[in-house]
């Protein structure tokens, strides 16, 4: 197995940073966003692309540990590879009927794979997806996160405060995270505005046996029992549709 520590791991680190005020953070959602497609920018490109001096890049590379950018483009192109023959690995050992077993133990009512089919549809024709929520539930999105990078498509996390939440485009997917159906009720207006009333399509993962009409999909554990098994069950509706995903279109394709 392996276990190397990747550079786009740390990148998307920075990006998940709530602070839009920090340089770092700023190169790191804009370079999430191209990371596929570095190996073919030159340094003008780059910089064109994340607009910002050379020095300033030069900077940014030294911290997450590359001295060029050449060096980097380099390191792009074997994390990827790296990475993909990880989730394979994974993917081997990845028994579905076991999972949605385990599933429907913890929770009333069956999984739906035909809606999760119908998710992976809806991020394959999004632009990006935006997760909104608390930090602790978007802490479990971080595997999701990369795993969906090397598939091609981008995650961000965004807060739901004013001034801290990415403001989607409109072919984004918005997912919305809550323990509750609390956030729904209790969030400021400029996330409703923003967020809510947007015509963006939006999924909606909850503890809570809910259906809201602003919401095109809704995914609830529905667990009887403690926190802990919400965030197990968030992990594996997770597992399940970027799973489905890579059988969707990435299974027998070339990265």
């Amino acid at each position: 197995m392996i276990t190397a520590i990747l550079h786009l791991d740390l990148i998307i680190k920075m990006a998940n940073s709530f602070d839009f005020d920090n340089n770092e953070v700023f190169i790191s959602k804009e370079l999430l966003e191209i990371y596929n497609e570095i190996p073919q920018y030159s340094l003008p490109q780059v910089l064109e692309k994340l607009n910002i001096s050379q020095l300033n890049l030069r900077k940014y590379l030294l911290q997450i540990g590359c001295k060029t950018y050449s060096e980097f483009k380099e390191e792009i192109s074997f994390e990827k590879a790296v990475r993909f023959e990880q989730f394979l690995q994974r993917y081997e050992n990845f028994n579905q009927d076991k999972i949605i077993s385990i599933m429907e133990s913890l929770k009333e009512g069956k999984i739906d794979m035909a809606q999760m089919e119908d998710i992976c549809h809806l991020i394959h024709n999004s632009e990006r997806l935006i997760v909104y929520g608390s930090p602790t539930l978007l802490n479990l999105f971080f595997d999701f996160q990369v795993d969906m990078k090397i598939f091609g498509k981008t995650v961000l996390m965004s807060s739901v405060n004013e001034g801290k939440m990415i403001i989607p485009k409109e072919n984004d997917c918005v997912v919305i995270c809550s323990a509750t159906k609390r956030l729904l009720a209790c969030c400021g207006a400029v996330f409703k505005k923003i967020v809510l009333e947007a015509p963006n399509k939006k999924i909606f993962m909850t503890k809570d046996k809910v259906v809201d009409e602003k919401m095109d999909y809704c995914l609830s554990t529905d667990t009887d029992n403690d926190y802990y098994e919400m965030h197990y069950m968030f992990l594996l509706y997770l597992d399940l549709i970027k799973t489905r995903y890579y059988e969707l279109y990435i299974a027998g394709g070339t990265l």
